[in-house]
């Protein structure tokens, strides 16, 4: 069983996954802006970066963009025990 405090989000292997779903679905950082109403590109070169991560609305955007879940988009890493 998953222990949720033993876990967290992977942000280079999650900017990894956003880039494959872009790729999968032709979609540019400048269509991501606009889908998202994002007034800079600047967010999603961050994400792509894994300096940040999307917020809960706009994962949940990405995730109808993408047609797939939230769970789908995110990549966790399991930290461990020392």
């Amino acid at each position: 069983m998953l222990n949720l405090n033993e876990v967290v989000i992977d942000r280079i292997q999650t900017a990894k996954r956003i880039r494959d779903l872009m790729e999968e679905n032709s979609l540019s950082v400048n269509d991501l802006m606009q889908m998202l109403y994002l007034g800079r590109r600047d967010s999603v070169y961050k994400w792509l970066r894994g300096e940040q991560l999307p917020s809960l609305d706009q994962l949940y955007a990405l995730s109808q963009i993408f047609h797939t879940g939230i769970e789908d988009i995110l990549v966790w890493e399991e930290i461990a025990d020392d």
